[in-house]
This record gives C-alpha cells, sequence and structure tokens, in this order.
C-alpha cells in the first residue's frame, strides 16, 4: 500500500511539471508577442521625440524672443546713429559745399563732436557691459570714415577762409571809401593783400597770390578810386584854407607909410625868409610824411601871423603867395 502511495505522488508531481512545459508558445504566437511588444516600444520612442522636439521649440522660442528684444547699450548705440551722428554727416556735408562762406571753425567743432560720440564703448570695446553689438560697432567704422573724409577738407577750407576774411577787411571799407580816415593806410593794405592773400603782414608769397589772385584782381581800380578821393579832399582843403586867406586879407590893417620902424621891417623880414627856407628845404625833402606835415603847418602858421600883423604891402603879397603853396602841398600829404 505504502509503494503505490508514493508511485501515486511522483506522479502528481510529474503532472504539474508537464503542465507548465505546454504553456510554451509556438513561433507564430511568439512572432506576435514580439511585434506587439515592438509596436508599444516605437511608440514610447515616438513620443519621447515628440516630447523632446516641442521642448525644444518652446526654448528655441524663449531665446529668439529674448534676442529679439534689444539691450539697454544697442537701444542707445542706435539711436547715436540714427540721429546724432548722422545729422552730424548730414551738416558736415551741407557746410562743406559753402566753401567760403562758412567758418572752418563749425567744421572742426562737429568733427570733433562725431569722433567723440564714435568712440565710446558702446563702439570700441567689445570686453565692455556698454558694448551693443558687431554689427553696431561696424556701421559706427562707416560712419566714421565719412566723416574722417569730410574733415580731410578742413585745411583747404580753412585756407579759403583766411584769404576771403582779409580780402573782406579791405573791400567793405572801400565800399564806403568817403568815410575811410586813413587812406594811405588803406592803400597800404591792399598792396599787402595783394602781395599776400594769406597773411598780408608777412612776407610775400608767390603761391597764395596764383591761388587767390582773382581776389586781387577786384583791387585793379582802386588805386584810382583812392587818388581821386585824395583830390578831392585836397580841394575841399584848399578850399576851406583860402577862405581863410582871404579872411586874414580882409582883416589886415591899412599899411601907413612911416608906421613901422626899420627894426621891426627887418625883424618879418627875417622871419619870412626863415618861412620860405623851411618851405623850399621841406618840398624837397622825402621820407616821413609826419615830419613833412608838421613843418608845413609851422611855415602856414608863420605866413598867416605875417600876413596878419607886419603891414608891409610887398612884404604881404610874397607870404600870401608862400602860404597859397604850403596849403596846396599840405592837401597833397
Amino acid at each position: 500500500m505504502a509503494r503505490r502511495r508514493k508511485g501515486g505522488s511522483r506522479s502528481k508531481n510529474t503532472g504539474k511539471k508537464t503542465g507548465r512545459v505546454q504553456r510554451e508558445l509556438s513561433p507564430e504566437q511568439e512572432a506576435a508577442l514580439a511585434e506587439r511588444r515592438a509596436e508599444r516600444a516605437t511608440k514610447k520612442r515616438i513620443q519621447k521625440i515628440a516630447f523632446i522636439s516641442i521642448l525644444a521649440l518652446l526654448l528655441l522660442i524663449v531665446g529668439l524672443v529674448i534676442l529679439s528684444q534689444p539691450t539697454q547699450a544697442e537701444d542707445k548705440a542706435r539711436k547715436l546713429l540714427d540721429h546724432d551722428i548722422e545729422n552730424i554727416r548730414a551738416s558736415l556735408s551741407r557746410k562743406l559745399t559753402l566753401e567760403d562762406n562758412v567758418d572752418p571753425q563749425e567744421i572742426k567743432d562737429l568733427y570733433e563732436e562725431a569722433i567723440s560720440l564714435l568712440d565710446t564703448p558702446l563702439f570700441t570695446n567689445p570686453e565692455s557691459d556698454l558694448y551693443a553689438n558687431d554689427i553696431l560697432a561696424a556701421e559706427a567704422n562707416v560712419y566714421r570714415a565719412k566723416i574722417e573724409a569730410f574733415y580731410a577738407e578742413y585745411p583747404a577750407l580753412k585756407e579759403k577762409h583766411t584769404a576771403s576774411t582779409n580780402f573782406m577787411s579791405i573791400k567793405t571799407p572801400l565800399g564806403t571809401i568817403k568815410s575811410v580816415d586813413d587812406l594811405d593806410h588803406l592803400e597800404k593794405c591792399i598792396d599787402n593783400f595783394c602781395n599776400n592773400p594769406l597773411n598780408p603782414n608777412g612776407s610775400i608769397d608767390l603761391e597764395a597770390q596764383i591761388k587767390y589772385g582773382h581776389y586781387s584782381e577786384q583791387f585793379r581800380t582802386t588805386g584810382r578810386a583812392i587818388t581821386k578821393e585824395q583830390e578831392r579832399r585836397a580841394e575841399e582843403k584848399l578850399a576851406a584854407e583860402t577862405g581863410k586867406i582871404d579872411k586874414i586879407k580882409s582883416k589886415k590893417p591899412e599899411t601907413k607909410k612911416g608906421s613901422s620902424s626899420q627894426a621891426a621891417a627887418e625883424s618879418w623880414g627875417a622871419r619870412l625868409g626863415k618861412a620860405k627856407s623851411l618851405f623850399r628845404s621841406t618840398k624837397s625833402m622825402s621820407g616821413n610824411k609826419d615830419v613833412t606835415r608838421r613843418n608845413y603847418e609851422q611855415v602856414k602858421k608863420e605866413l598867416e601871423e605875417i600876413i596878419a600883423d607886419c603891414g608891409d604891402a610887398e612884404m604881404t603879397t610874397t607870404a600870401e603867395a608862400f602860404l597859397t603853396q604850403t596849403v596846396e602841398a599840405l592837401g597833397k600829404l
């Protein structure tokens, strides 16, 4: 009985093992199961890729939004280029077309202002927190090149302005020549300008004479104008002095025979002789006009006193003749 139980027990365990073996799948089933597993893995991969793609797209959008917002330095740099520096460039371009009519100092001031703006860290120092960006820095360099090209004309413009200013300083009084006090000085200024239009007080400059000869050409007829005005003034002065002589003659006392002593006659004669001698020596001298004028004034005064007081008709006539010549000589100075 005991043996049978044991045998029955083995039969039971064996039956269990046999059941496990029967669960193994057939090749077709295994292929189907593998296919389902592959589909699930593919689906998970697709979901993962889609998630990563969406996340990357979101990060890209955020990055583009951030990059599209200009920094404070970029905004300031753009305003400088589009407004301040562009206005300076345009102003320089306009002024340089005016040539003689613009003050070179204005060109210099505009240039220095533009360069100071272009030399800021916004455009020049990539290491600085104030640096805008390479694109704006390149635009700034383009502006700098244009402005420096304009400023290269500054020396020539300054020279033209100097010649023009010197010319106008003479031309202006010529327009109102009757109000000019010293015609000799004006004539000298014209000669100096024609010798050196850039520096009338300097030495002769042949190059400047050729370069600015169009100014000197305008003074060709001024010599006649000055001479004519000098003659007009001399005539006016002579007329005035002649009137004084006539007035002196009208007041001259009647000559009375024996009214003058021999000593008095000799005294007046000596004074007349000295006046005549000074007149002749002054007339023959050349050089300092101030000395010449002073001598003639002294002769004139002496002759007027002789005419007014000497009482001798012959002596008075001689004094009057010399006085007329003296007045004419003064009028020519």
